[in-house]
């Protein structure tokens, strides 16, 4: 699963040379099998002229194959992988969503796709309930990871008037107070296992509403949606409704941060922008929140034992005349981000990031 990644450990680790070979697969079929000849045969080439290179690669490559043959424990829709042999390192995962076939050789693991991924598919709770039954799922990684189903006989009709009507609809209250109360504990003990931000409660009628009132303030405020379903909808239906709000409110929260972004350019605020400015406040650990247009790239170079990165090409460094490795200079935000701890969100085709460079970020200073 996507939370059992250290991204921080992956960008990390590096190399002076492009030992690293990042590979991502989706689930072996004749397709992505030729994909993936046709790469190493590809980086073959390429290397042929440099012969250490050239056997890193093949060993790397070899891990690679026998993790695909006999390190997979079944039922993953993709795969993603990293060698380097002179390092010693090696991870294979399982990932429960498909992704882009790539590989990439450098000097050190590629992490964007992973990062997209873990920032895209949040943990997420869903709360499917009326006044006397409830299912509450704990999703991760656009999966199932935790149910409980819950019930409670509660008093329905009463045919007597007068104080016995009275009556009953008091023990009625009651009752479903009592159930909303012990559904709500139930819930705290699923947030207690997961870091969610996003509650969606759904069901027939009034009841969700209802319940809403029974969360303590903070669990109220991950609430993104509150849905109409029947109580017996299927399972596949009730994600699917729930994915629709849960995506719908992360292009809302997108394009509110961009509209902080141009308030606070218009200001002269503390942010930065274009992927100069930016990838410098990040490595200078100022930037507190990293903007990134999903589909930006940036040809740039980067010395890795200065630890320089500049845009364009160049075939040694300023600094210290040693050889210099192509990259692209938004993986490496997205690596000093995650090795710095800093808060990175993915923005969706986004007409004023893009104007802005691709990027941006918020700073603390």
């Amino acid at each position: 699963m996507l939370e059992k990644i250290d991204l921080r450990e992956l960008s990390e680790i590096s190399d002076t040379r492009p030992s690293f070979v990042s590979v991502y697969l989706n689930a072996m079929d004749d397709r992505t099998e030729k994909f993936l000849n046709k790469r190493e045969r590809d980086c073959l080439n390429a290397l042929k002229q440099e012969r250490e290179l050239k056997e890193i690669f093949k060993k790397n490559m070899e891990k690679v194959r026998e993790f695909l043959k006999t390190g997979k424990t079944g039922g993953a829709k993709s795969y993603a992988i990293f060698s380097s042999s002179p390092k010693n390192f090696f991870y294979g995962y399982e990932l429960p969503l498909e992704v882009e076939n790539q590989l990439i050789v450098d000097t050190s693991p590629y992490i964007r796709p992973l990062a997209m991924l873990e920032e895209e598919w949040e943990s997420m709770a869903i709360v499917l309930l009326d006044h006397s039954n409830a299912r509450l799922y704990m999703i991760s990684s656009a999966m199932i990871q935790d149910t409980k189903k819950m019930h409670k006989d509660i008093m329905n009709k009463h045919k007597k008037g007068g104080w016995s009507q009275m009556r009953f609809q008091r023990l009625r209250k009651g009752a479903i107070d009592h159930f909303f109360k012990e559904v709500s504990e139930y819930l705290e003990g699923f947030l207690e296992k997961e870091n969610v931000r996003r509650i969606i409660l759904a069901g027939p009628g009034s009841a969700k509403k209802e319940f809403a009132e029974y969360l303590p303030e903070p669990t109220q405020k991950k609430v993104i949606s509150i849905i109409d379903e029947d109580i017996d909808v299927p399972e596949g239906q009730l994600l699917s409704d729930s994915f629709e709000n849960f995506f719908k409110k992360e292009r809302e929260e997108e394009n509110e941060m961009v509209a902080n972004l141009r308030a606070e350019i218009l200001k002269g605020g503390l942010v930065a922008y274009g992927v100069d400015d930016t990838l410098a406040a990040v490595t200078e650990g100022r930037a507190e929140l990293l903007l990134i247009n999903m589909g930006k790239r940036a040809v740039g170079w980067k010395c890795e034992l200065c630890k320089i990165f500049k845009p364009g090409s160049a075939e040694t460094c300023e600094s210290c005349g040693k050889p210099v490795f192509n990259v692209d200079l938004v993986e490496e935000l997205v690596e000093a981000a995650k090795s710095l701890g800093t808060t990175l969100e993915f923005v969706k085709d986004n007409e004023f990031l893009d104007e802005l460079g691709g990027v941006a970020a918020f700073l603390r200073f």
